[in-house]
């Protein structure tokens, strides 16, 4: 029985890599320059209370109009049905979270907390809470995160809406930002793999299915978005089945906010 769960994580594990080298070869195309927002001049200085140092500065092009358009296009191929994108106050994030209680509390980091969330219409959410690490200008934030809302695809989790708190020693700066992300319930990749005691094992045309997903989801976060998302660690735990059993990258990384030195938040 042993053998039999090794193996299909091994087999599963070589499905992905074979379904992704073929996707990504069949849509090798020029991929657009990766940019990012500038970081706020009047964000360098650092917090001594959290004892965090400004991180050596690097060359950053702004974000153009035919950016912005690239990406827009792109998010028109594969959109989901999903709520509309919003911006949430924190007291609305506050009532989902129930004032962000430790039993809604899924994981922490130093840097950032994921919570269980429930909107005022009833669907469930996600909602991560980060600290910015450097801070932004609240208005760069703003215009990445008009680009964030664009990355809608089939396969990727979906993020829908977003809530920035600034600094409240320079309301131009933003310390906090608040993700909210759509709740896909029906556990990862790999629960469906191992966990044959508690559910169905997969058929392999549905692992077949999965795996060729995913690599519909790099493909796009790698060529169809501006910026390009890359440097993910794609794990077999971040990939998440809806009930459909259609598989689902969570987890991957946001160019501008992300903290870690490998670009993730963890």
């Amino acid at each position: 029985m042993v053998l039999a769960i090794a193996g299909s994580v091994v087999g599963a594990a070589l499905l992905i890599a074979l379904a992704m080298v073929v996707v990504l070869r069949r849509a090798r195309r020029q991929r657009p320059e990766a940019t990012i927002l500038p970081k706020s001049p009047a964000a360098t200085p650092t917090n001594k209370a959290d004892g965090w140092k400004a991180p050596a500065k690097a060359t950053q092009k702004i974000i153009t109009t035919a950016d912005k358009r690239h990406a827009s296009q792109a998010a028109r191929v594969n959109t989901l049905e999903v709520p509309a994108y919003r911006v949430c106050t924190l007291e609305e994030l506050q009532e989902a979270t129930d004032n962000f209680s430790s039993s809604n509390l899924i994981k922490t980091s130093p840097l950032a907390q994921d919570y269980n969330g429930q909107l005022q219409d009833g669907s469930r959410v996600l909602v991560r809470c980060l600290r910015l690490k450097p801070k932004y200008s609240s208005q760069s934030l703003v215009q990445y995160m008009e680009i964030i809302s664009k990355l809608r695809h089939r396969h990727l989790v979906s993020i829908i809406g977003h809530c920035i708190v600034s600094d409240e020693e320079n309301p131009n700066i933003a310390s906090l930002v608040y993700l909210v992300s759509e709740c896909v319930t029906n556990g990862s990749l790999r629960s469906h793999l191992t966990e044959w005691r508690k559910r169905e094992m997969l058929k392999w045309p549905q692992r077949v299915c999965a795996a060729i997903g995913i690599a519909r989801g790099v493909q796009f976060l790698h060529n169809l978005t501006a910026p390009g998302i890359v440097q993910n660690n794609l794990n077999i735990e971040h990939i998440l089945l809806d009930k459909t059993l259609t598989s689902k990258i969570s987890n991957f990384s946001l160019p501008m906010i992300s903290t870690s030195k490998n670009g993730k938040v963890s």
